[in-house]
Formats: structure tokens, sequence, C-alpha cells
């Protein structure tokens, strides 16, 4: 078409002005196509299409009816194709608040991402499906009750217990029958009696029901503050204060009371009429916090992936309703309903699990950081070794950042040994996991009474199984990485796609029976440390072993509690938790995440070491961590084992502003995914060409 022809179709811009408009909505479906569909809004329903609504819309040639949620609304000037109409508002379905939606078209934007993937994760399954809610019998005052009460004088026909209950109702209130004998100290008989009487009424009250916490922290009341905590909580206090969006980066070794802070800033968040949302890196952490906070706060709703629908639901629609004000939860947590939000709080802000793997592929911190701009509200990081991109933004001046050097009480941080592997003296004849100086220190440690703390982050028995003749090793037909033997269960197992297959008996590929089993997990350490110390009781924590969801915060209960000794386990066991009786840490391989094919490996590592180093010597008694690696002069293993962060970050930001990695650069990752392999490879230099093409070097 020439450009005079062009001209004959273009209507001038007056015209378009004068053209007539009309409201459209833009809807995007969970259960349908990707991508976003235009739909009219009938005049009846103009005032309650809003972005977040329910809607049911006609869609394909067949105008098969399906649930929508509108995303934006638009007003257009310019004719279009004919578009269909919304029938009419889903009135069965959960409206999805605003503040939330605003926070959806960030990742959207910001990720690349579609509202198709982006729905799913601010109304989870559990929201949107109704799962039927648990309820539990709530005991009230009635008003003869109150009267009895009021009065101040316990008749002679209610015994001491039935007193206790009525006046613990006229002080706190509604409270449930479970909780009323807990903390009255008696059995539900007394509270039967009552409600013969007509003194108090029964009803039965949707409600999360809590977690049983079976001891796995000591509740002690708060601590006073340390200088460098009260210079830390200046700052806070006056983000809060100011009511404004604000971003502080609290740096503080293990043990040096960063928690209290957090707990602190929360309570004045509350005591103000706000909600606040606290993020952990892993689900097993929120039983340790949990127990916490609801000694502090009262009821706190706990919200992720693995809670039981029904009671992730219950939670959900009593932190929308706002009858809970503090929220706990893995990264999912971040998308809590909260509709008087005032504070974020974001604990081990460098931990990668809050990177969410599938899509929309966000990044909890970042989320945070973004909620709390949108919605003008502080947000606390917290961590012992920040994540050079925070550090970064800190020295910039983007931030504000508190630093706490000392542990709380004076403890010391606790002395760290690396053990080199190379080194022959170090090591046995057999193929141990474990180092002659690392054996006998944990046998000194049980026998002055201390608890052990072994990290192997490789689960399985062998990470390999190869032919001894041909040298042929099992993999995954579908990955194509080796496979892991798991001796418990018999089998070789991907630890990508759970592709599994039991050992076979003879090699596929030259017949000969038997297998070579190379490197080692946590099931193999656990039998060698079995072996090794038979008289002291140990117990696995890994992804193997923790499947129940009760099983982790009763083995952590059982090693508070003394009842265990030895504790091993994947990287699950370095982060946040806090047993005053360990007395020796000892890593097993700190060359596992070193030599990873990633340009954040060292930074990994050096967290990793940090972390599980600081769960020793949190007691009473100084701690000592062993650390055994085949590259001990390695700069992120002798920071580590000098508690030196700023030695390490120095020199890590050094070659990372060398070779362009973050944070002096955005790093993005370009996925080609198809059936057929042929498609993805010719496909994959197109879609290259287009990114290059976008951003040049």
């Amino acid at each position: 078409m020439t450009q005079e022809s062009q001209w004959l179709f273009q209507l001038p811009e007056d015209s378009r002005c004068n053209l007539p408009t009309t409201m459209v909505a833009k809807v995007a479906f969970v259960r349908g196509p990707r991508g976003v569909f235009d739909y009219l809004i009938p005049e009846p329903l103009s005032s309650q299409v809003v972005p977040g609504v329910p809607v049911r819309v006609p869609l394909g040639r067949a105008n098969r009816v399906y649930l929508g949620y509108c995303v934006a609304i638009s007003t257009e000037q310019t004719p279009k194709r004919p578009a269909k109409q919304i029938l009419d508002l889903a009135t069965h379905a959960v409206t999805i608040p605003e503040n939330l939606m605003r926070l959806g078209q960030w990742i959207v934007d910001y990720y690349v991402a579609d509202w198709s993937e982006v729905l799913p994760v601010l109304l989870p399954t559990a929201v949107r499906e109704a799962k039927k809610t648990a309820s539990r019998p709530l005991a009230v005052l009635s008003p003869e009750g109150r009267e009895v009460v009021g009065r101040g004088v316990k008749p002679e026909d209610v015994s001491k217990k039935q007193w206790a209950v009525l006046k613990h109702l006229a002080e706190a209130g509604p409270t449930f029958v479970r909780d009323l004998t807990r903390v009255c100290g008696c059995s539900t008989a007394p509270v039967t009696v009552l409600r013969r009487k007509g003194l108090i009424e029964i009803r039965r009250e949707a409600v999360a029901s809590f977690p049983e916490f079976v001891g796995t922290v000591d509740i002690h009341p708060p601590p006073e503050f340390t200088s460098e905590q009260m210079a830390a909580w200046k700052v806070i206090s006056e983000i809060l204060a100011a009511g404004r969006h604000e971003v502080v980066l609290v740096q503080g070794v293990t043990g040096s009371g960063k928690t209290e802070l957090y707990m602190k800033a929360i309570g004045e968040v509350v005591q103000a009429g706000r909600q606040a949302i606290f993020l952990v890196p892993e689900v097993s952490l929120t039983p340790q916090f949990a127990e916490r906070f609801v000694s502090r706060f009262g009821r706190v709703a706990i919200l992720h992936s693995y809670l039981p629908a029904a009671q992730r639901r219950a939670f959900w629609e009593e932190v929308r309703n706002g009858s809970i004000s503090v929220v706990l939860g893995a990264r999912s947590a971040v998308f809590a309903p909260t509709s008087r939000l005032g504070l974020i709080v974001v604990d081990e802000e460098q931990e990668w699990s809050f990177k969410q793997e599938s899509a929309p592929r966000y990044h909890a911190r970042e989320v945070a950081l973004a909620r709390g701009r949108i919605e003008n509200v502080p947000v606390i990081l917290g961590s012992a070794t920040p994540s050079l991109e925070m550090y970064a933004a800190a020295q910039e001046g983007r931030i504000q950042r508190v630093e706490l050097r000392e542990r709380i009480f004076s403890r010391p941080l606790p002395r760290v040994e690396v053990i080199d592997l190379r080194d022959p003296a170090n090591r046995r004849r057999t193929r141990s996991l474990i180092s002659l100086p690392l054996e006998k220190a944990i046998g000194e440690a049980l026998e002055a009474g201390d608890q052990v703390l072994l990290l192997l982050n490789r689960r399985g028995y062998a990470s390999a199984v190869i032919c001894p003749i041909c040298g042929v090793v099992l993999r995954c037909p579908g990955c194509d990485v080796a496979l892991t033997y798991h001796r418990t269960e018999a089998i070789a197992l991907c630890h990508y796609c759970n592709y599994q297959t039991p050992l076979p008996e003879h090699c596929s590929n030259c017949k000969a029976p038997g297998f070579y089993f190379l490197g080692g997990g946590t099931e193999r350490l656990e039998a060698e440390i079995r072996r090794r110390f038979p008289d002291f009781p140990l117990a696995r924590v890994d992804a193997d072993t923790i499947r129940r969801r009760e099983a982790y915060p009763k083995t952590l209960a059982a090693f508070h509690q003394g009842q265990i000794h030895i504790l091993l386990g994947t990287q699950v066991i370095a982060k946040g938790l806090d047993f005053p009786r360990v007395g020796l840490v000892g890593v097993i391989s700190a060359d596992i995440a070193l030599h990873m094919p990633n340009f954040r490996a060292a930074e990994r590592t050096f967290q990793l070491l940090t972390q599980v180093a600081g769960r020793a010597g949190r007691g009473e008694k100084p701690g000592r961590v062993i650390i055994q690696t085949f590259c001990p002069d390695h700069p992120a293993i002798v920071a580590a084992a000098n508690h030196d962060y700023l030695r390490f970050a120095q020199y890590e930001l050094a070659v990372r502003r060398r070779f362009g990695y973050p944070p002096y650069s955005a790093a993005v990752r370009l996925e080609v995914r198809s059936t057929s392999r042929e498609l993805a490879r010719a496909s994959a230099p197109t879609g290259g060409g287009v990114f290059r093409g976008r951003f040049p070097p």
C-alpha cells in the first residue's frame, strides 16, 4: 500500500475524537487461553466491573461460558471489530483486592508474565475453589452470664473453675473452647455446665486450625536491647513514624538479635491498627517463628503452599477481613490480602529459595519491594550475609543500612577450622565422608554433652551409579543427568523431574553385574555416623525424610529438647534455627556449591557456610565449626572462616564489575520450549536475535 493510499484510510484527528466511546474490560482466565481478551461492559454493569472482579463471559465460536477476571478497564475511541459482551458478574467467585491487582500488573510488566500465570498466585486454588473450612466451638458470655460477672461476686452454685471461665470470657471476649480450657486449666466439664445454666453460649465458628506447637523454641520475655540494637531501632522507628515507603537493610551477624528488631517493629505496626507481613525463605522455618509470634502477638496467619486447602482459605479470609494482623509465611505470603498493610519484613533476604522456579518466575524479595512502593509502606530486609545486590544498593544510598556486629549477651562467634582434604593426613584410606579431625571433634562434643549439626547439601546415598566395567552412568532419559541412588528405597532417582527406576541387576551396555557408587549424600552420611557413633540418637533432615507435614517440626522439637544428639541434613538445617546446645557444626563438603556453573556460586557458598556456622555457640558455651574442603584458599571459604562479610563482598563485587555481572547489569534467561527438539533449535536463534536487537551490549 502506497503512502497516498494509506492516507485515504486514515481518519482525521478531530474525527477520531468525535467517535462514541465504549467501555471495554480486559479479561484474563485462570483456566482458559493465555492472553487478555476485550469484552464490552453492559451499561447496567458499568459501575461494578473493575479490575479484580470475576465475570462470566462467552468464549470461542461456540460461545462457551468461562469464568474470567477483569484485569483492566479502557475507553475505546477508535472503531474496532465487534467485541462480545460480559454476560454478568460471577457472584459465587472471590474478588481479588484492588491492591493485589496493582501488584499483579507490576509482575506482568516486570517479569513479562501472562495474566493466566499471575492470577493463580494472587488468588490461590484453595481460595478460588472455596474449600470447606474447618469450624470449632466458640464460647461467648450470654446476657445472664455478663450480669453475673458484673456483680463481681462468685455465686455459690458456680465452682472456682467455672468462675475462672466466666471471668476470662468477660475480659478476653469470645474464646474458642480449646483455648479456653487451656488458659483456665480445666477440662470441658465446667464449660458444659455453664452452658446448661445459660451463662454462656456455644457457637460453631469457621477458623483456620492452628498448628500444635511441639516446643521448637524457648519462649522468653523480650530482652533489653543492646546499644547496637538501640541504634538500629532508632533508624527503623523513624521510618515507621514517617509512614512512607523506605527500605532498610538490617545486616547483623548470626545471633545478634535481628528477630527481636523485627518483632518490635511489627508490634508497633499492629498497635497502630495496621497489618504486617513477615517472609521466611523456607516453609520449614514457619513452626519456630509461629511459636514466637503467637506468644507475642496472639493469633497469627500462616500462609504457604503446604497448608491444607481449607486452612489456607480460612487464614486468607481472616487476613482480608482484618481479624488477623500478622501474616507469616514463605514466598507466596507476599500476596497476603491485607487491607491495612503497614510493614513488610523479609528475613534472610539473600536466600535463593525466594525465587519462584515455575511461571510466573518472580522473586519474593523484589515483589515485596514493589508492593512496598505501590502501597507506600516500609520494607525491612534482614540478613547476616546480604545479597550483593542489596549490599550495593545500600552502598549507593538507594536504601538504608544498619549493622549489628556483635552477638547478644556478648557471646563470641564460633571458632572456625578449615580441613584441607588434599592433605593425606586428614583423609582415611576408606571412602569415608568424615575426615579424621572431624570424627575426633564429633566424639569430643558428644562426650561433653553438646549437640552436633552436620551439613551435606546433597541428598541420597550416592550421587552417581556407574558400571565398573564399561563406565556407563545411569542417566535420566528425560533430563540426561546422572541418577542419584537412594539405598533406603533401592531406587535410582532424578532430582530434577522425579523419574525413578529400580537399580538394575546388570549394566544395560555391557551386561556386567553390579555397579559402583560415586559421591555421597545425606543417606550415606547417616549410615556412616550411625556406624561410628551408635550410642547417640541421630536424625536426618532432607526432602526424603520430611515429606509428611508434621515430621520436620517434631524432629526439631526432639533436637531442641535434647532427645536427638546429632542432626544431619541438607541446607534446610542451616537457616534460622536457634538451638543453644549445639557445640559443633560440621560441613562435610564446602565444594558442592562452589563449582556450580553459576556466577553466584561463590556468593551462595559463602552465605551457606556463614549461615550454618552461625548455628554453633548460641548458648552459654562457645561454639566450634569444622569445614571440609579441597579448596581451602578460595576467597569465599577464607572469608567465611573469618566471619568477614566485607572482605568477601569487596572481592566478589570487583569480579562482578570486571565481567559485567549483576548488580552491575541485569541478567535475563531466555528459554525456548517445544515438543519438537528440531523446532526449538530452529527458533532459539530468532528469539536471541530479537533480544540482542532490543538490548544491545
